[in-house]
């Protein structure tokens, strides 16, 4: 996995409209991002991630959106947030619920209802922020090196 020394804050941010068209754009701005900070071992996990936040901000929000890439030097993390300008609450307190059930036993023969449980289960770190005028969903991916596997050694 290729990780560039990090040495420095970093952030980058875009406003998209309020359309599919814009999750794909969106796409591409995290894979620019990813790319000229060196962090192309996150490049697909952090897309993916970032395509579903993106697509529940078009189909649920209706509302603009801004993406958000940073590095957080004191947790050593790649963090992605999608913020809309819709005040509702991601999540009622049922389908909290539902969501961490689904998250021991997932619904497979559903249509759609899956995207904040690939984040969950993708992310190291994941949340939501409501401010006055909408809510941040966001998560994490480590950038902490992972220490290589030895290779096993053969005595003959």
């Amino acid at each position: 996995m290729e990780t560039a020394s990090i040495t420095a804050s970093r952030t980058e941010h875009r406003v998209m409209p309020p359309s599919l068209d814009s999750v794909r754009a969106g796409r591409r701005f995290i894979d620019d991002v990813l790319t000229r900070w060196r962090l192309t071992g996150h490049l697909e996990t952090a897309t993916i991630l970032a395509s579903e936040l993106m697509a529940n901000a078009v189909v649920h929000a209706g509302t603009p959106f801004a993406v958000n890439a940073s590095i957080d030097l004191d947790r050593s993390e790649l963090v992605v947030g999608v913020s809309d300008f819709d005040a509702r609450s991601l999540l009622n307190p049922i389908s909290a619920l539902g969501l961490r059930s689904l998250l021991d036993e997932p619904d497979m023969d559903a249509e759609s209802g899956r995207g904040l449980l690939i984040v969950a289960s993708l992310a190291d770190r994941w949340g939501v922020d409501y401010a006055a005028q909408g809510k941040t969903v966001w998560f994490a991916l480590s950038l902490s090196p992972v220490a290589p596997v030895p290779e096993p050694r053969h005595h003959g």
